[in-house]
């Protein structure tokens, strides 16, 4: 990364930044109001999906957008969450100008200033509306439908690939407000950027530079998913892993939540076959990466929702006969034993449907069992769920 050192360095770096911002406003409804809740920013993303101008959305609360079937109590919990200046999450229904609904995936920052006063808030959503009908429709006809079609069904190479962009999407939400959440933090004026020190101008770009490589990465890798001339690579373990909690640690930092690693890669590690880290690993290291990603993403999910008061997610590494044992846990407390031997079935959550459509563990078991001959299982803890991913070391993946 190259040090800001001259006049032309801010350029650049500014130039940057105007590029990142464009492709966060671009692929999200984006709005920011004053402490009392009065727009004072819509892109035009809000207005398209709204039928609204910006003209007439300035100036006014968002209850020109409110549907009328969304419930009083969600609005009442929504601002007493933001008003205390936390992080508010959740799926709302609107209300286009011309009457027809639309239903959003919200996130809404409070931001404070000097004084941990709150000045404003911002608020970055996701079209789900496609996403919530085909659920409905599914709700409709779920109860005549067994599992053993449902499975046929996803097993079909188009309704598959209808998967893959849901899933897509999903990978997607955590980089961009990733992203996002290092823009707005420093509250980034850029024709004041100059005013940012090198140490922290390189630092935000180090956190945005690492999100839009995985974005990149997401891409090929689903794009390649189920193409069987792709070809299998050389990759060593723990980088696959350093690399994925160094991409997730932003985002978990913002949530409170603390990453402890065991038992991975020391420099100069010289004890052979039970250190793992002289032995290479034949496969799909990006693939690899998108199911810890997916394992940091739920273990997270979980923390917050039962609000812990210590969150921690731990990672380690270690060998367990011909393979390397790989296990993410957290301390979230479990999950219910009726549900236990559920969790990888398709379609099948332990989340609520905003927050996913079931199908992130199903895809990591077949990316570790059928495109690494490894195994993929998950247990309860003393703390909470343990997630275990075995892979067979010095073996060629067939």
């Amino acid at each position: 990364m190259k040090l800001i050192q001259s006049t032309k360095d801010y350029d650049a770096l500014s130039s940057l930044l105007s590029q990142y911002k464009k492709a966060v406003d671009v692929s999200n409804i984006v709005s920011k109001t004053d402490a009392k809740g009065i727009i004072t920013y819509v892109n035009d993303e809000f207005c398209r999906i709204s039928g609204y101008e910006r003209d007439e959305l300035l100036g006014n609360s968002h209850n020109m957008v409110r549907h009328p079937d969304m419930p009083q109590a969600a609005f009442k919990n929504l601002w007493l969450t933001i008003k205390k200046g936390n992080i508010w999450r959740g799926v709302v229904q609107n209300r286009q100008k011309n009457g027809e609904s639309y239903f959003v995936n919200a996130t809404i920052v409070p931001i404070l200033n000097q004084e941990q006063e709150i000045i404003e808030y911002i608020a970055i959503r996701h079209d789900i509306t496609e996403r919530i009908r085909y659920e409905k429709e599914i709700g409709n006809q779920i109860n005549v439908i067994n599992r053993q079609k449902q499975e046929l069904i996803f097993k079909n190479r188009a309704a598959a690939m209808g998967e893959m962009i849901e899933n897509i999407a999903h990978q997607w939400r955590q980089p961009l407000q990733v992203i996002a959440m290092t823009l707005m933090g420093a509250q980034l004026d850029l024709e004041e950027f100059k005013n940012i020190d090198m140490q922290k101008g390189t630092k935000i770009l180090k956190v945005i530079n690492s999100q839009v490589e995985y974005l990149s990465r997401t891409i090929d890798d689903f794009m390649n998913f189920f193409d069987p001339k792709k070809e299998k690579e050389a990759f060593y373990l723990d980088k696959v892993i350093l690399y994925v909690v160094g991409l997730v640690n932003p985002s978990m930092k913002e949530s409170g939540i603390s990453i402890v690693i065991e038992h991975i890669h020391k420099e100069g590690c010289t004890s052979g076959h039970d250190c793992l880290w002289n032995s290479e690993f034949l496969g799909y290291p990006s693939e690899l990466s998108q199911v810890l990603f997916n394992l940091f993403s739920n273990a997270k999910d979980i923390l917050i929702e039962n609000k812990i008061e210590k969150p921690s997610i731990t990672v380690s590494c270690i060998p367990n006969g011909d393979f390397a044992c790989v296990s993410v846990s957290d301390n979230g407390g479990g999950i219910p034993n009726e549900i236990l031997s559920k969790v990888f079935e398709p379609y099948f959550t332990t989340k609520h449907k905003k927050q996913g459509a079931g199908i992130g563990l199903y895809m990591s078991r077949i990316i570790v069992e059928e495109h690494h001959q490894g195994m993929l299982s998950v247990a309860n803890g003393s703390l909470g769920a343990v997630f275990t991913i075995n892979l067979p070391i010095k073996k060629e993946v067939v």
